[in-house]
């Protein structure tokens, strides 16, 4: 289960596949699994599979071709709005972390400047401890 998990998010992450060494035995099958497993995912673009010979230079026309589709998709509407919202993913990742920083930060030095309110630690070994629950905890840490 782990590694078919893997596997998939690996088909979220490329745009183009290709099988090399398309003239070995199992290219073809391996090239209809990849397939199948792109045919469970819902994409605007589905990306296409192809099977080529670095050594026998089969295979490279249509490659080259797909990447060609490829770039025409990113350069169009959907790519732009794929993009954007690929953007606006790593943008609300960064800021998560920031402003995880920034709290962990002002929280440690409110702690220590006021004795009405639980440091972060002391809460999350509570929390730990399973004395509170989480939702409490955050209510007392914001006082």
């Amino acid at each position: 289960d782990d590694i078919q998990a893997i596997k998939a998010g690996v088909m979220e992450v490329g745009d183009v596949f290709v099988v090399n060494q398309a003239d070995r035995d199992g290219a073809r099958k391996t090239a209809r699994e990849v397939n199948a497993m792109l045919d469970l995912s819902h994409r605007d673009w589905r990306p296409p599979v192809k099977l080529a010979s670095a050594l026998k230079r089969e295979g490279l026309d249509e490659l080259w071709e797909a990447l060609g589709e490829h770039r025409a998709y990113m350069e169009g509407e959907r790519g732009l709005e794929r993009r954007v919202e690929s953007a606006e993913h790593e943008l609300l990742s960064l800021a998560q972390e920031r402003l995880t920083r920034e709290l962990k930060a002002g929280l440690h030095t409110r702690a220590n400047d006021s004795t009405q309110v639980e440091s972060l630690r002391a809460l999350a070994e509570r929390v730990a401890r399973y004395e509170l629950d989480p939702y409490t905890a955050l209510t007392r840490l914001f006082g």
